[in-house]
């Protein structure tokens, strides 16, 4: 809960430091790196007090909750997204700095895959965001 709290607080300060649609992919970008940031240093602090053991259960519960929240701090401001190209750019900024060069690490799963399984599902909703707007722009 204290790490939830702490990280909400956070992204939603980050989301009012970048209010404007056009500027989610900086937003995207700052999460997604709090959120691999904020979950490198759990896995470091589960190893350095307790036992090294497969799975980690416990971690990554912790991770899972960590990344709901990003997920419910940032959705809002990617589902209020209008513009084609910020939603274009947002999808390349978690695709290409997240998703891609941390692929291995996801296949594995573990600590690591748990937060890039939120950085994907964000990634899926900017997708459709973008395919909604282009089909309505082209019916316009």
């Amino acid at each position: 809960r204290l790490v939830g709290e702490a990280a909400g607080e956070h992204l939603c300060a980050l989301r009012g430091t970048h209010p404007e649609a056009g500027q989610l992919p900086v937003l995207l970008r700052e999460g997604g790196s709090y959120l691999l940031e904020a979950a490198r240093r759990e896995r470091q602090l589960f190893a350095a007090f307790f036992e090294a053991r497969r799975p980690e259960e416990a971690l990554e519960n912790l991770l899972r909750q960590l990344g709901r929240v990003f997920y419910e701090a940032l959705q809002p401001a990617v589902a209020a997204c209008r513009l084609p190209d910020a939603l274009r750019e947002a999808a390349e900024v978690l695709h290409g700095d997240f998703l891609e060069p941390n692929e291995q690490a996801a296949a594995r799963g573990g600590a690591s895959g748990v937060a890039l399984a939120t950085l994907a599902r964000l990634h899926a909703d900017v997708r459709e965001g973008l395919l909604l707007r282009v089909r309505e722009l082209l019916d316009a």
